[in-house]
C-alpha cells in the first residue's frame, strides 16, 4: 500500500494531538508507528524530506518489505532477539517497522516448530 505525503502528515498530526499510537492507528488504519519512527530518526524532518521508497513522480511512500532475503530477515531477528540491541533501533537502522519484525519472528517460530 502506498500513502501520499499529505496522508502521512495528517496521521502524524493526529498522533501529536492524541499522544497515543493505538487510537491513532485504529482511527486511521495506517502504519503510523513506522512514520513516527522515521520522523524521530530524521530529527523531525520526515515526511518533508524525501525518505527511502518515495517515488518523485507519484510522491507516495511505499511500505514494501518483500525485498529482504530469508538470510537478511534471520540476521535482523538475531539482532533483535538474541543480542542486546533494541528492536526500535534495529527497525530504524534496517528501515522496517517493528511490526514487520514481530511478524517475521512469528512466521519463523511457526516454521521451526513444525
Amino acid at each position: 500500500m502506498a500513502y501520499t505525503v499529505q496522508q502521512i502528515k495528517a496521521a502524524l498530526k493526529l498522533y501529536d494531538r492524541l499522544k497515543k499510537i493505538v487510537p491513532t492507528i485504529r482511527q486511521l488504519g495506517c502504519p503510523t508507528a513506522e512514520w513516527i519512527n522515521q520522523r524521530e530518526a530524521t530529527g523531525g524532518n520526515f515526511p518533508d524530506i524525501e525518505p527511502l521508497g518515495v517515488s518523485k513522480r507519484h510522491l507516495k511512500v511505499k511500505m514494501n518489505h518483500d525485498g529482504f532475503s530469508a538470510e537478511h530477515k534471520l540476521k535482523i531477528l538475531k539482532r533483535c532477539f538474541e543480542g542486546t540491541e533494541n528492536i526500535r533501533d534495529v527497525a530504524i537502522d534496517e528501515k522496517v517497522s517493528r511490526t514487520i519484525i514481530y511478524s517475521w519472528r512469528k512466521r519463523y517460530r511457526k516454521r521451526v516448530s513444525n
